[in-house]
């Protein structure tokens, strides 16, 4: 074979391998070539979970309201990240516009009374010094607007601690608080009120007890009234053995705690292990710290006494409702009543008083054409002087003035 049909083979080789592997690539590009399937669809975003709680209302500054909420998430964790436009509000059936939303973390002040058990069965387990170390821990979790207070309760209630921003003087009175005698928690609730009376801004309680109350001059329907006057939040924690027979210094009343947590707007939470209140009094401290607050204007401003309904909703989730009351004795009119009005209303009362005497009197004096009738009574002789005519038949004696008959005619 000479060279030129050599060469004329190896180019011919070389051809076919090329188109080999041209038609190699074009079968495995294909794909790139065809024409092209719809995407599918992108599956739907489930809606976010959320607990949401109205925790608060604000009526002190009434028409302007502030509601205080928490939103949390599926494992409880406080969500702070929520933007304004995350919540509409309704009071009363009608939408009203929000103000303002103070972001979680940034809603003022948090100003909470620590109350707590130190009756006797809190020796028992290591309870008493555990409920000190969980105060202890929420005190160091303060910031520098939040406040405090310390009431401590057996037989007694001791206030160790007014309300106050300094920690130094609240771990100095939580270290000396003791535990002996019995139980009287309602009544050491109503300190915890009176502590926060005038304070603004976010007021919680959180309360402490691992026994039964037995010595409260105050009833669990009382406090739950001056709870909810008072526009004040009760965390409440039982310590206590809620299977304890009755009688018995380890039981709790869960029933009296949760209804008094509910009605406030805050929790029951039932704590069998002493060493786990700290940890526990941390989240509470979390959680108070990281609410929302919504400011609005209530769109019926009359202190008429009426109870307002109020719906907060936030993103997809379903509202939650609550309610306040503007307070007021005599109901509000739209307009402000001038002194003629009130005059007049006064002069319409005083006649409606008047009326039915004058009625009567009209009656009475309305027979025998219009003449008044003859009194009944005693009847009367008038007494003439001698040269008066007197009737037939009578003969008066002026000095004696009585009435002498004289028969015939």
């Amino acid at each position: 074979m000479d060279a030129k049909t050599k060469t004329l083979r190896i180019k011919r080789t070389g051809l076919i391998i090329l188109l080999l592997l041209l038609a190699a690539l074009m079968l495995t590009a294909r794909p790139l070539f065809a024409q092209d399937e719809p995407n599918p669809e992108p599956e739907e975003e489930q809606p976010v979970n959320y607990n949401v709680q109205v925790v608060q209302t604000d009526t002190s500054n009434f028409p302007n309201i502030d509601v205080w909420v928490s939103v949390t998430d599926e494992a409880g964790n406080p969500v702070g990240t929520l933007p304004e436009e995350a919540f509409s509000l309704i009071e009363s059936g009608q939408a009203v516009d929000i103000q303002q939303v103070y972001q979680a973390g940034d809603q003022g002040p948090v100003s909470t009374v620590l109350a707590i058990d130190r009756s006797g069965s809190m020796l028992d387990y290591g309870k008493l010094d555990a409920a000190k170390a969980a105060a202890t821990a929420f005190v160091d979790r303060m910031r520098p607007e939040d406040a405090t207070g310390l009431v401590v309760f057996n037989t007694e209630v001791e206030t160790l601690q007014p309300i106050t921003s300094d920690k130094g003087a609240l771990r100095d009175a939580i270290t000396h608080l003791q535990a002996f005698n019995d139980t009287a928690m309602y009544d050491a609730l109503a300190e915890s009120v009176s502590l926060l009376n005038g304070v603004s801004g976010r007021r919680a309680i959180i309360v402490l007890s691992d026994g039964l109350d037995n010595m409260s001059q105050q009833t669990a329907d009382d406090i739950i009234g001056s709870i909810a006057g008072a526009e004040v939040s009760v965390y409440a924690i039982g310590l206590g053995d809620p299977t304890a027979a009755p009688g018995s210094t380890s039981g709790i009343d869960e029933a009296a705690l949760r209804a008094i947590a509910e009605q406030s707007h805050g929790e029951y939470i039932y704590q069998p292990d002493p060493e786990g209140l700290s940890a526990l009094y941390e989240k509470l401290s979390y959680q108070l710290q990281n609410e929302y607050r919504l400011s609005y204007t209530s769109p019926n401003s009359l202190y008429d006494g009426v109870e307002r309904g109020i719906e907060v909703r936030v993103a997809e989730t379903s509202g939650v409702q609550t309610g306040y009351n503007p307070g007021g004795v005599i109901p509000e009119t739209a307009q402000a009543l001038g002194w003629p009005i009130f005059a007049g209303l006064l002069l319409g009362l005083v006649a409606l008083l008047v009326a039915p005497g004058l009625i009567r009197r009209a009656t009475s004096g309305s027979g025998d054409g219009g003449s008044r009738p003859r009194r009944r009574g005693k009847s009367r002789v008038k007494l003439t002087t001698p040269d008066s005519t007197t009737p037939r038949g009578k003969t008066v004696t002026p000095d004696s003035g009585r009435v002498r008959l004289r028969k015939g005619g």
